[in-house]
């Protein structure tokens, strides 16, 4: 099927729009659930499992995504990630004063947060135009989204309460759903495609280079917002004894995130890849590591818009990388199988994070993950590794120099 480059235009707005809005839902539930059991007195190490349990299924659910997704299409995917996000908000809702709403409601966010991410991303990547930059536009609106869910948390849980929150979410969710009526369908561009088939050719993604240094990439442009979404506010909340406070100073971020997603092919074709990620990841560990290591909320504040602004275009690359080093008919397989690394990451940081504040407490973490993030700069500069992603490239116009 050939699309019309006024409907190019529109369909990519209105993804972005669906990602805009769906992730200021999804964020104000990630905000509010740990604040929630904060509220409860739940133990700190309670608070990490529940934070990190959307990890534990979103790893399946991301694997499974892409072979999904390039059978029966990113829009019906997309449709079926949103009612699960529906879902998300109404667990809690319904079993609010049970800490089952609570597990329940994580469950159902790890599901749809690797559909989601997988359609979309891949929906994105087949609209003509420079991939990267029109990733950086969906990311852009997505984190948009995702500040607003961040600021208005904290406000309103103190104005309307928790359980009204929950059915707020709801509502936002339903509405992410009822755009994507009348998005524009790209699945009849491929072959008739089925599960096992696609399932069977995932093992083969692994023969790439490309897809375990995008993976090892994508891990790494979790880390902030694996904390975002778990340890972040509970630090500003404890530095400033204000959930209003903890909600603006996090959601500091997202302004770094927005400005550095909407620049990301700009900055990528200005710095190439190779650096363009040392840049990137060198300031995310030294902002995660003034975070711990100041007790000063503006501080704190400034190191988050940074760490925000340079892992955007961080997050943009790996994306580009793999679109660009597999077949077309691969392309949603292996944006889940990256993204699978990214899942790992918002599983496993809040539960080693956890673990590392109980022992020496959160500030000691913040720098310990500073730390950790500085060292893994040495295999990223190797020469070697750009080389075999340079061979492995099938479609070196849509992609950033190296």
């Amino acid at each position: 099927m050939i699309v019309a480059p006024a409907s190019i235009s529109r369909s990519a707005k209105q993804v972005t729009a669906i990602g805009w809005v769906f992730n200021i839902g999804y964020l104000m539930l990630s905000f509010a659930i740990p604040l929630y059991a904060a509220s409860r007195h739940f133990p700190i190490f309670t608070i990490a499992l529940l934070t990190a349990l959307p990890g534990v299924f979103l790893v399946l659910q991301r694997v499974l995504s892409g072979p999904f997704t390039a059978v029966f299409g990113e829009v019906r995917i997309l449709r079926v990630s949103l009612g699960l996000a529906v879902l998300a908000g109404l667990a809690p809702w319904v079993g609010y004063t049970s800490v089952v709403g609570l597990v329940a409601a994580q469950v159902f966010s790890g599901a749809m947060r690797g559909l989601f991410w997988t359609s979309a991303q891949s929906y994105i990547t087949r609209l003509p135009g420079d991939i990267a930059t029109r990733l950086g536009h969906f990311t852009g609106g997505a984190n948009l989204g995702g500040l607003i869910g961040i600021v208005a948390t904290g406000p309103l849980v103190g104005l309307v309460g928790y359980r009204a929150i929950f059915g707020l979410i709801t509502g936002v969710q339903v509405t992410a759903l009822l755009l994507t009526m009348g998005l524009v369908s790209l699945a009849a561009d491929r072959h008739h495609e089925q599960v096992l088939p696609a399932l069977r050719r995932l093992p083969s993604l692994f023969r790439y280079s490309t897809v375990w240094v995008a993976g090892g990439i994508a891990l790494l442009a979790a880390v902030p917002q694996a904390l975002v979404q778990s340890f972040y506010p509970l630090w500003v909340l404890h530095l400033t004894h204000s959930t209003t406070t903890a909600s603006l100073v996090t959601a500091l971020r997202n302004v770094g995130t927005i400005l550095g997603s909407f620049m990301a092919g700009r900055l990528l074709r200005w710095t190439g890849q190779r650096t363009g990620v040392l840049l990137g990841v060198g300031g995310m560990a030294a902002g995660i590591f003034l975070t711990g290591a100041t007790s000063t909320s503006w501080l704190v504040a400034a190191a988050l818009i940074a760490t925000g602004f340079l892992s955007a275009p961080v997050a943009v690359l790996y994306l580009t990388l793999v679109v660009g080093a597999v077949a077309d008919v691969d392309r949603a397989s292996a944006i889940a199988v990256v993204n699978v690394f990214w899942s790992a990451a918002m599983l496993l940081v809040p539960l080693v994070f956890g673990v590392v504040s109980q022992i020496n407490g959160m500030g000691a973490a913040f720098q310990w993950l500073g730390v950790g993030l500085s060292c893994t700069l040495i295999p990223l500069a190797s020469a070697r590794v750009w080389s075999r992603i340079s061979t492995e490239r099938t479609t070196p116009a849509t992609a950033p120099p190296a």
